[in-house]
């Protein structure tokens, strides 16, 4: 754009600003009412794609799904939980090892006789021993125990893969939308720019007034600090992001990784009461309480075993090889004294603890407390499941609702910002108002990133409070905000 050469603009009255002011919003509403009505959600997606398009930063491409795929294949959390699920069949068997028979087989083996004496010999014995519980109380409770241990680590593993998949989905959010800010900041930066150098030719010129290119100055180096603020949050969130997946960090270099895509909106349905239900059923920190509950009441049952007696049926047996102490004993003229008697002993064996100085009351009664506070931990969150399922929900309705004023907002303020130009071409409108403009304007649009970013962590909640993310370890979810 080309300043007018001749004598300098003259001095414009309060009164003429005014007037110019009120033909810049009768021209900008005239459009409006008609041009056919605003797709915002169109608006807004232009918005998020183009500024993050302009952003630019280094990485290696990483998209939701291939990030789902990594946080399950390296996560340190998911790792150890995995491993407790195969550490859950030998407790299993540990637990159900109770109600099995037990049997033990021992070879003695020395010498008999004095060190280095001719008449010392080498002798070798058999013995064995069986054991089978006949009546147990702490048999049944531990059986299921070990039917239970299987069922807990699953679930432990399901809580472990629903709460890093949130977290890698937040921060994977997070960083598209300090990326998409980025690059609002950076078309910012590009339009101050150019109004810098523009300021500079009319003073240069003669044209302009020194002032007005100290202010185009100040206007573009108070968006610096801003935007190292959201390069520091980009930088941070991908560090998580690789924290989260287990990726090798760097100390010096580039980033690892560049989030794909860009936040996007679609309008999103909510159900409070499917969506409770599908909490309800499927979430596995709810399954996994019930669980715990199921558990202690079985460990409080183990506890309460001790004031009853139990019965077994044992038997043990020595065999001694024929031979093997002959002459040791020749003058023995006793029965008893024969040590080559080989013999079997077996019967009921009944045990009965009468008093154990309360060590059975203090086990059940700790075991009690543990089942009474999973239960209301349960009870808890079951009863906080629809409180926060209607405090979420409306966060996505007035998100929504917001998205539509924005992107409408953000139509308006191009449209404002088009005419302004044009009337500064003609003459019509000073510097100071194109400034104004295009701050409006990418105000605007930051504050529906903003929003944006809201209601993609809006409905991430949502899917973590019903449990949807359990569906990503079969088949993830594409690089979408939904």
């Amino acid at each position: 754009m080309r300043a007018k050469s001749g004598s300098p603009p003259a001095r414009r009255s309060l009164s003429q600003h005014l007037a110019i002011c009120a033909g810049f919003l009768l021209l900008s509403s005239l459009p409006l009412h008609a041009s056919p009505a605003i797709d915002s959600i169109a608006v807004a997606n232009r918005v998020a794609r183009e500024s993050d398009s302009r952003a630019g930063l280094e990485g290696r491409d990483l998209g939701l799904e291939t990030l789902y795929q990594q946080v399950l294949e390296n996560n340190p959390a998911i790792q150890t939980a995995r491993h407790g699920l195969e550490q859950a069949a030998g407790q299993r068997l540990v637990f159900r090892a109770a109600a099995l028979p037990q049997a033990t087989l021992g070879l003695p083996a020395g010498v008999i006789g004095p060190k280095g004496d001719a008449e010392s010999r080498n002798f070798v014995l058999i013995t064995g021993g069986f054991s089978q519980p006949l009546f147990d109380v702490s048999v049944p409770p531990k059986w299921r125990m070990g039917n239970l241990a299987l069922p807990l680590a699953q679930q432990n593993l399901n809580v472990a893969v629903s709460t890093q998949l949130h977290a890698a989905r937040q921060a994977y959010l997070r960083a598209l939308h300090a990326r998409g800010v980025l690059g609002v900041l950076a078309e910012i930066d590009a339009a101050l720019e150019r109004n810098q150098k523009f300021e500079k030719e009319r003073v240069n010129a003669g044209l302009g007034a020194k002032s007005d290119l100290i202010r185009a100055e100040v206007q573009r180096l108070n968006r610096g600090p801003e935007r190292d603020a959201f390069l520091a949050s980009y930088r941070t969130q991908i560090v998580n992001l690789a924290n989260i997946s287990g990726a090798d960090l760097q100390a010096s270099g580039p980033l690892p990784y560049r989030p794909l895509g860009h936040l996007t909106y679609r309008p999103f349905s909510v159900d409070l009461g499917k969506l409770n239900a599908e909490a309800q059923a499927g979430r596995p920190d709810v399954a996994l309480l019930d669980l715990l509950v199921r558990q202690t009441g079985e460990v409080v049952r183990v506890a309460g075993a001790g004031y009853y007696p139990s019965i077994r049926l044992i038997a043990n047996g020595q065999a001694v090889p024929g031979g093997a102490f002959t002459d040791l004993q020749p003058n023995s003229v006793r029965e008893g004294d024969n040590v080559e008697n080989s013999e079997i002993l077996f019967g009921p064996s009944l045990t009965w603890q009468i008093y154990d100085g309360g060590a059975t009351d203090g086990q059940k009664g700790a075991a009690i407390a543990r089942r009474d506070s999973a239960a209301i931990r349960l009870q808890e969150l079951r009863a906080n499941i629809p409180r926060t399922l209607a405090v979420v929900s409306r966060r996505v309705r007035s998100s929504e609702e917001k998205i539509r004023v924005l992107g409408s907002s953000v139509a308006l303020a191009e449209r404002t910002l088009d005419i302004v130009e044009k009337s500064l071409e003609a003459g019509a409108a000073g510097q100071l108002d194109v400034l104004e403009a295009q701050r409006s304007l990418f105000d605007t649009k930051a504050g529906l990133l903003n929003t944006l970013l809201e209601h993609a962590l809006s409905v991430a909640e949502l899917d973590l409070i019903t449990g949807r993310y359990l569906q990503f370890t079969h088949a993830p979810e594409s690089a979408s905000t939904r």
